[in-house]
């Protein structure tokens, strides 16, 4: 294995194999190589098992590209049982085998974001909780909060253990568990919560992974929360061999439960660590290094690092004070059109970053404006789109006839005639003789105040789901399910809903995309559980882990775009020139600063997106609620070294007025139409 296009320190990370190691990776230090490295080199310089090497991350891409990079040193056969995967995808293995100890079946429900807020507002409903007390919103994000912390509802009762913890929101979480247990469904927090509770619990089990997992590796470890935490520590011991890599500088998700504080638990616990740090970064140039540093450094709570680069200084930072967000929007698309031209750049080169999502629509009408392409990330997720959760609903409870939260979406959709009152009615039945929905339509001449063409309707239902439920388990899923769309003529229900013609398209090409996505998990190996059974409860549970979250980000659909996104889903991106606006007190740093030091750290994120510029913009006022507000430069450009900073003022380059540049772009744009 050729290590020598490696540096020191990576090779010096890559070698250590005596117990704990932090590395310490600042950005664009390569740490994705120095991990995947680290792996191989145990297989293949220290006969080490793949099955006792366990991978953990944070985001399906970074799973995947682990697992391509390792494949493409070693070759896909030596790598054969390798556990890569995130933190949720791990867990939600583990409890398909193991999670019969607490209760659960092994094809429980993976409950998505929205259906968890849809069962919150019925508990709402059912406990005659008014919504202007609290919103369903609020009090699903303390749950969550109470589940990162691995505090079951009986840990909140008469105690202070979580702010926010009152009587209502403890009472609505004990419902809302109780549920989740009924359908057999778990939410993504607890996946965590319940595995980390089984192997605290079941010392068999708990020794069982520890033995197998012996060479442990967790990336992006600033982004771990105490839940994550525990769950690497039960896999451990205080001298086991774990390597953790990560950057307490780019801790920016502390408001989902991210815990830098993990660093200081980590080197306690596992005392002691060996401390090895990547500071030379690939990325940037070295003014836009040095000015990030200096910004980061005034924070007291990190490690203390350099980054350095041998990229020469380059291009110095610009910096521009706009009279408003128009002027702002125009003066960043000037440059930006200017910068394409003069040095031949494509627009998928140029990314402008801001703090929050309101600040997008300016640089959205300019650009438009001017006729130039771009993509807004953060668009709506292919999964969340109606015609797809429908029928993700519909194999669900043909998966796990327990989950009565699908079961209510798809009830009477399409439409076959039972009505809220029968469903009503049926929830009642279900409540009092204690069973789950399907169970309670099972029994439905019980129910005498349900009248008969309710009860023959509600049969056809649950013989539909029956019958399928046979099909899936002796056919493919992809031709059951074409079966089961047609059966249920489900095409016209969805053409009623449309406005016309082309919008119903749109929504048969999404179904016909659902399709493949099911052929694709059927033909690709790497897309199914590790026993390679094809089954419909292991493509839920890929479609669950895989998609959860994600948005339709098609790489080649985006190509030659201006990108378009926040601070926050900047993370581990980098593009040629970065525009970072809104460099303003109460934008960064956001709101009354209560949490300065992950602000700092948002901006130095920010920064090192950059690879060869970076502009930044402030506005003299911003309008906000409809009123203009005086705006005041943000500190954080004070912290910049002067020497590292160019900026321009009206003075120094007179800008062209909007019929200048109108004309300009007019002239230009046929030429340089890509």
């Amino acid at each position: 294995m050729n290590t020598n296009f490696l540096n020191d320190k990576q090779r010096e990370a890559i070698y250590y194999n005596k117990g704990p190691l932090m590395i310490l990776a600042g950005a664009g230090s390569g740490k994705t190589g120095v991990i995947t490295h680290k792996i191989a080199y145990l297989i293949s310089k220290h006969n080490i098992n793949p099955m006792n090497i366990l991978g953990v991350t944070f985001t399906n891409k970074a799973s995947n590209e682990m697992k391509e990079r390792i494949s493409g040193i070693l070759g896909k056969k030596f790598i054969r049982g390798l556990s890569i995967s995130t933190f949720h995808a791990l867990c939600a293995k583990l409890l398909r085998k193991e999670g019969h100890h607490i209760g659960f079946k092994n094809n429980f429900t993976i409950m998505s974001e929205s259906d968890q807020l849809s069962n919150i507002k019925q508990i709402f409903v059912d406990l005659n909780v008014p919504l202007d007390i609290t919103k369903p919103e609020v009090v699903l994000s303390l749950i969550s909060r109470a589940k990162n912390q691995l505090l079951f509802p009986r840990d909140l009762k008469n105690t202070t253990v979580m702010e926010g913890s009152s009587e209502l929101v403890i009472n609505v979480y004990e419902k809302y568990q109780s549920q989740l247990m009924v359908c057999q469904s778990m939410d993504f927090d607890d996946l965590l919560l319940y595995m980390v509770h089984l192997l605290k619990n079941n010392q068999e089990i708990s020794d069982k992974y520890r033995k197998r997992f012996q060479y442990i590796l967790v990336d992006e470890y600033q982004d771990t929360n105490y839940a994550q935490y525990e769950l690497i520590k039960c896999f451990t011991k205080s001298d086991s061999n774990i390597s953790i890599v990560g950057d307490d500088d780019q801790s920016i998700y502390s408001w989902r439960g991210a815990e830098s504080s993990n660093f200081q638990r980590f080197e306690v616990d596992y005392h002691p660590v060996k401390t090895v740090i990547l500071d030379q970064n690939y990325r940037s140039t070295g003014a836009i290094l040095k000015s990030a540093s200096a910004i980061i450094s005034k924070n007291s709570l990190r490690k203390p690092k350099s980054l350095w680069s041998d990229k020469g200084i380059g291009e110095l930072i610009h910096y521009y004070e706009c009279s408003d967000e128009s002027d702002e929007a125009y003066r960043v698309v000037d440059r930006l059109f200017d910068m394409k031209f003069r040095g031949n750049q494509k627009y998928h080169d140029f990314a402008i970053l801001y703090r929050t999502n309101f600040q997008s629509r300016p640089f959205e009408l300019v650009l438009r404006e001017r006729d130039i392409p771009y993509r807004l990330v953060g668009g709506i997720s292919f999964f969340d789109r109606k015609e797809i959760k429908d029928l993700i609903a519909y194999l669900k409870v043909i998966n796990n006839n327990e989950d009565d939260i699908s079961l209510l979406r798809i009830i009477n959709y399409p439409r076959r005639g039972i009505g809220e009152s029968t469903i009503e009615a049926l929830r009642n039945f279900a409540m009092k003789h204690k069973l789950s929905l399907l169970q309670a339509m099972e029994k439905i001449q019980s129910a005498n105040h349900i009248d008969l063409k309710s009860q023959a309707r509600i049969m056809e239902f649950v013989d539909m789901i029956h019958q399928f439920k046979k099909e899936y388990h002796y056919n493919p899923i992809a031709h059951t399910t074409k079966r089961l769309i047609e059966y249920m003529d489900y095409e016209s229900a969805l053409y009623k809903l449309c406005k016309d013609d082309g919008e119903w398209q749109r929504k048969l090409e999404n179904i016909k995309d659902f399709i493949k996505s099911i052929h694709d998990y059927e033909t690709k190996q790497d897309e199914r559980e590790d026993d390679g059974i094809i089954s419909l409860s292991g493509y839920l549970n890929n479609i669950s882990l895989m998609y959860e979250g994600s948005t339709e980000e098609d790489e080649n659909q985006f190509y030659n775009k201006v990108t378009l996104l926040t601070l926050h889903s900047s993370k581990g991106l980098e593009f040629p020139h970065v525009f970072l606006v809104g460099m303003e007190e109460g934008i960064i740093p956001h709101g009354n600063n209560e949490n300065l030091e992950e602000e700092r750290r948002l901006c130095y994120v920010g920064f090192t997106r950059a690879m060869k510029t970076l502009t930044l913009t402030s506005c003299k006022t911003r309008k906000k609620y409809g009123s203009i507000e005086s705006r005041i430069p943000s500190r954080f450009l004070e912290d910049i070294p002067p020497q590292y900073l160019n900026q321009i003022t009206s003075q120094s380059q007179p800008d062209l007025t909007n019929e200048e540049a109108t004309d300009y772009f007019s002239q230009m744009k046929g030429l340089l139409k890509d």
